[in-house]
């Protein structure tokens, strides 16, 4: 949540200006500033090392900086695909609601039907996780559904 909270910021400002609640505008290469700082501040707060593969029967590791770098670049297109489809109706919260699902699903037909080994503390992260997933998925479609023109602060805040 701290990592995100660059974006949220940045977000925030951009809508109130939509709405017309302030007169300055954003620019975009600060908007962009602001992406890169929050996807690095995740990576920075997740603190995750070096990541290990096996490639044609050999043992390769991708240095952490790259990953940082990849997951960096990765965040931000994640972030502006919506900004760039800006506009459609429903849009936001159909593809939160295609995610949500995703992430129900994934968690409940691979996750548990795949490995069997967990700790209680893991098994109550990902029920959580699944949960949270399906209540957020029937809420951002119910939204979709009844979004007839975008709302203030619910786009892509």
């Amino acid at each position: 949540m701290f990592g995100s909270l660059p974006i949220v910021i940045f977000e925030l400002f951009e809508e109130l200006n939509y709405l017309g609640k302030i007169s300055f505008k954003i620019p975009a290469s600060l908007r962009l500033v602001g992406h890169i700082a929050g996807a690095l501040l995740a990576v920075y707060i997740g603190s995750f090392g070096p990541q290990e593969f096996i490639i044609n029967g050999h043992l390769r590791v991708m240095p952490q900086r790259l990953l940082a770098v990849g997951f960096a670049l990765r965040a931000i297109l994640c972030i502006n695909a919506i900004n760039w489809f800006d506009g459609i109706y429903g849009q936001a919260s159909g593809v939160s609601s295609i995610g949500f699902l995703t992430i129900f699903l994934l968690i409940q037909f691979v996750v548990f039907k795949s490995y069997t080994n967990f700790t209680e503390a893991n098994m109550q992260t990902l029920l959580f996780v699944k949960n949270i997933s399906f209540v957020l998925f029937c809420i951002s479609l119910v939204s979709t559904v009844v979004e007839y023109k975008p709302l203030g602060l619910v786009r892509d805040v």
